[in-house]
């Protein structure tokens, strides 16, 4: 039942910010149904769907250690609730890059925009880094404490594996926002399922033995091995 329950409310809070999209944009630029023409709809969403495709990916193998540890039982609560106050820590940190590589969509998509990518890189993946770092410290601990309560000071072991990943988030978001800018939202897709098979794996190895830090050390790997795929793809489509 937990576990349906949370898949239940991630559908709702998907579906509330479509409608609340779909209402902005009719308030801002109002359109109607009699005004949408059937053929390029179609082709629209022909175009739009390896992208829809990595997104959805994306979001599945990200929540896929906390589906995971609730669906491990009562046993596993503990786990699971300090994997999830980690979890939230490492979901904030990633939109700071996310929002960078959106601003510098338009540059991406220039010809011969590979200075631009090796200048964001330069400059993003080291702050990951940094922040990172500061996070695993005894600094980063407190303030995780604070933040959850006394009982998540637990949490702080799961936080320490997750923030590997940080230097590796930072890059894969702007690395899948160059390939989709230069054309290739096709092979940005079909590595999207990178992620989620190297995650379910590590998730089936390490979860049984090592909780809630096995699941933080699986979406590590999970978020390296797309970096290196991402990594060679922009190599092999300058």
């Amino acid at each position: 039942a937990g576990l349906s329950a949370f898949a239940s409310w991630q559908a709702v809070a998907q579906l509330a910010a479509l409608l609340a999209a779909v209402w902005y944009a009719h308030r801002t630029a109002p359109w109607s149904l009699a005004a949408v023409r059937l053929r390029p709809t179609l082709a629209f969403a022909a175009r739009a769907f390896p992208t829809g495709a990595a997104i959805l990916a994306g979001i599945g193998s990200w929540r896929l250690g906390l589906l995971v540890l609730a669906a491990a039982g009562p046993g596993a609560a503990v786990d699971a609730g300090w994997y999830a106050a980690a979890h939230r820590v490492l979901e904030a940190a990633r939109f700071l890059p996310g929002a960078a590589a959106a601003a510098l969509f338009p540059g991406f998509a220039r010809r011969g925009a590979t200075r631009e990518l090796a200048l964001a890189l330069a400059l993003g993946v080291p702050c990951a880094a940094a922040a990172a770092a500061l996070g695993a410290s005894p600094f980063g601990g407190a303030a995780l404490t604070l933040a959850f309560g006394p009982a998540y000071a637990g949490a702080h072991g799961v936080l320490r594996p997750l923030l590997w990943a940080c230097p590796f988030l930072s890059a894969n978001a702007f690395l899948t926002f160059w390939l989709i800018a230069r054309g290739h939202a096709k092979l940005n897709a079909a590595l999207s399922l990178v992620h989620l098979f190297v995650h379910a794996g590590a998730l089936a190895l390490l979860v049984p033995r090592y909780g809630a830090v096995g699941a933080a050390w699986a979406l590590a790997a999970a978020e390296t091995a797309l970096c290196a795929a991402l990594s060679l793809a922009v190599l092999r489509s300058r």
